[in-house]
């Protein structure tokens, strides 16, 4: 069928290398296989068999209330448990301390199956304006960002924040932290160690886990004509 879905993430890990690692292996898994549940043309049988998916599904429930999804917040709030939950296995972690951790951004873009007879319209169109471009829904860009890895959304010449950064200059996320009695340092770093509020890993280090927490920002954006790249 024609290729209508795309799948991109980008990982930023610190004190080593196998949280991200891990999350450019598995993480797409555990969105296809959630995100199936919500879009019909997508298939998640291969994806449930998977490592990411069978482990989860032996720690939790698969028909419980928690595992429930019924929008695509509920899809990233259960990969990157999933993620995390697969990190905490301590898969090529070699210190006996702190484990590594991973800022994570994902994305996945599902265009329309008429996506071709729009364009082509717009193309014959001899002047197409702005507010029309506005109007011509083409897909929509589902992204997630736990982190301080962020993503842009270019229109024109100007660009535009898709995601959400987590790190103590954030009021409500320095609150959050500060009310789990965790404290931050002057330059702002969380436990006088890390530059980021949210992520994946950090296995081994109550204090860390306690506060840099796996919960992802989530938001939808409809793809425009105008929308160039992101």
């Amino acid at each position: 069928g024609k290729e209508k879905f795309a799948y991109v993430g980008l990982f930023d890990g610190y004190n080593g290398k196998a949280s991200s690692s891990l999350c450019r292996e598995h993480f797409h898994d555990a969105i296809l296989f959630e995100m199936s549940k919500l879009i019909n043309e997508m298939n998640g049988t291969e994806a449930e068999e998977t490592l990411i998916n069978r482990l989860y599904a032996r720690m939790v429930d698969p028909s419980s209330e928690f595992s429930s999804v019924k929008n695509i917040g509920d899809v990233y709030r259960l990969a990157y448990l999933k993620m995390d939950h697969l990190l905490s296995r301590g898969v090529n972690e070699t210190s006996s301390v702190r484990w590594s951790g991973t800022s994570a951004c994902t994305a996945v873009i599902v265009t329309n199956d008429n996506i071709d007879e729009l364009l082509a319209d717009l193309e014959n169109d001899d002047n197409p304006d702005n507010e029309k471009k506005g109007r011509i829904a083409l897909g929509h860009i589902h992204v997630a960002n736990c982190g301080n890895v962020e993503a842009l959304g270019i229109r024109g010449r100007e660009a535009f924040l898709l995601t959400q950064k987590h790190t103590p200059a954030n009021k409500h996320e320095r609150e959050r932290i500060l009310g789990a009695g965790v404290k931050i340092n002057d330059n702002d770093l969380v436990a006088g160690i890390l530059e980021t509020s949210r992520g994946l890993g950090n296995h081994g280090d109550k204090v860390i886990k306690k506060s840099v927490i796996n919960s992802p920002y989530v938001w939808t954006y409809e793809i425009d004509p105008s929308l160039e790249c992101i």
